[in-house]
């Protein structure tokens, strides 16, 4: 929703709490030192043996994925969230929509909590290899958020009048929200259905039919693919391309995710448990500077969507009273 909106949706009150919000999403507040999870901390910190010797650069990427891990944690706890599909049907099209958009904060939250803890402890253990797809994954969902706020924003401003939505503006509204939500490539009706040897035989019949197998209806709309929002990450941030590309290198079964698994000593290479890993290291070291900018513009994105999310849920609320 335009942000020149949030003074109608949003009384002043509200405003200034909705602005504490999005304020400690991009990580403005002074950091909580008391987090806690099943009475155990849950803040995951870099070893000290990074910060050994760093650089400032090096420094200020650390303390950034720290802070960005504890606060979405924060975010992830005090965020519950729940969607009944079946009754969302009965109910008009904007509460529909207000309703996503918190379900799509509260994934995302989640996503971020899990994949930047990841990162972290990875490279306590240390596990480079898990570190890169940690990393790999944190992108892709970057990616996807950033490309779908954008085609969000897009419909958002693009209605004839921004202060009052037609039924066809809000449908395509929804129906975007609902590919961004409910989107895959798995069928999962079948996979339920079916099982997992059925599925096998269904899949099976149509390789062998050369065509594609047939989703039942009401399956999960058709996801758009990863690299189609990468393409259009990397069209406004050119950057991302050797962000991006840097990772899948060291994922995927080539020469880097060889690296990440191997030592270096006297001019050799080496693959040995008892020794440290310090081609891995290093390279690790380097995807903490360069998964960085990502962990900023996932801030940005998850800020922009609990300002939409928080509108419209203020609106759809007035609206019924």
């Amino acid at each position: 929703m335009p942000a020149r909106l949030a003074d109608r949706v949003v009384h002043r009150n509200d405003k200034v709490a909705l602005d504490h919000r999005v304020s400690r999403c991009l990580g403005r507040d002074k950091p909580s030192t008391n987090l806690k999870h099943n009475g155990k901390s849950s803040m995951q910190t870099f070893p000290n043996t990074l910060r050994n010797n760093a650089s400032e650069l090096l420094l200020k990427c650390l303390n950034g994925i720290e802070s960005f891990h504890e606060h979405i944690v924060r975010v992830h706890k005090d965020n519950p969230t729940s969607f009944n599909p079946t009754i969302l049907q009965q109910e008009p099209v904007e509460k529909y929509i207000a309703q996503v958009l918190q379900l799509l904060y509260g994934i995302y939250a989640a996503k971020f909590a899990e994949l930047s803890e990841g990162i972290i402890e990875s490279t306590s253990n240390p596990r480079y290899l898990v570190f890169a797809y940690c990393c790999r994954g944190f992108i892709e969902t970057t990616a996807a958020l950033r490309f779908y706020n954008k085609k969000t924003q897009q419909l958002f401003m693009k209605a004839k009048n921004q202060d009052a939505y037609d039924s066809a503006e809000l449908r395509e509204i929804a129906s975007l929200l609902d590919l961004h939500s409910r989107g895959g490539r798995f069928d999962w009706a079948q996979y339920w259905t079916l099982g997992r040897k059925g599925m096998v035989n269904h899949i099976s019949t149509s390789a062998r039919e050369k065509k594609p197998a047939q989703n039942p209806p009401g399956s999960n709309p058709s996801q758009i693919n990863a690299k189609t929002m990468i393409a259009a990450w990397v069209s406004d941030e050119p950057t991302i391309a050797l962000i991006y590309g840097f990772f899948c290198e060291v994922v995927h079964p080539n020469l880097g995710s060889n690296f990440l698994v191997m030592g270096a000593d006297s001019g050799s290479l080496y693959v040995d448990a008892s020794r440290e890993r310090t081609i891995g290291r290093s390279l690790a070291l380097e995807g903490i500077e360069l998964v960085t900018p990502v962990v900023r513009e996932a801030n940005r994105c998850m800020a922009q969507l609990l300002l939409w999310s928080a509108m419209t849920e203020k609106a759809t609320s007035d609206g019924a009273r």
